[in-house]
């Protein structure tokens, strides 16, 4: 559930050279048709977001917040070299700033005493990684995910996880 997307720099020049307000209305407003325009896209994200999170609280999914400093050392072995450029890596190669919630939600549900039947985790939060184009984007954005654990043989967690997609 858990998704970036990204915008390569020659795409957000094409973007940005668009006018996406009508020009009248931009000058008739003072300029501030833009700024209204964005704050009504963080509200509409905010709510979906609610909506999500409230979708997977119902079905019981258990909400965790995994710290910003991860081992550095799990997601090189996952990821790669490549990743040690995109990561802000601390204290040398020891910790780094999350560059995905994905492996520090799984590594909190491992500690979670839950695994007797099916069960969800929901998650949501910064994480953080380099740009290697300059107008790519932020290096700071939220990303926000579910991750759904089942013994083997249990399909009642691919049914959760299906109904919870479906009705997202």
């Amino acid at each position: 559930i858990s998704q970036r997307l990204p915008v390569t720099g020659q795409r957000r020049a094409a973007f940005d050279d668009q006018r996406l307000i009508d020009p009248q209305l931009e000058r008739a407003s003072g300029g501030d048709a833009r700024a209204e325009l964005a704050q009504a896209a963080r509200g509409e994200v905010a709510r979906i977001e609610a909506a999500i999170a409230a979708n997977l609280t119902t079905r019981g999914a258990i909400t965790l917040d995994p710290p910003m400093l991860q081992p550095a050392g799990l997601y090189l072995e996952l990821a790669g070299e490549d990743l040690r450029r995109r990561a802000f890596m601390i204290e040398g190669d020891e910790l780094c700033l999350r560059p995905d919630m994905t492996v520090p939600a799984c590594r909190a549900a491992l500690a979670l005493d839950v695994w007797n039947g099916p069960f969800a985790v929901r998650y949501q939060g910064p994480v953080f990684r380099r740009q290697s184009d300059v107008g790519a984007g932020a290096a700071e954005f939220v990303q926000a995910g579910a991750e759904f654990f089942a013994p083997p043989g249990a399909p009642a967690a691919e049914a959760l996880a299906l109904a919870s997609a479906l009705e997202a």
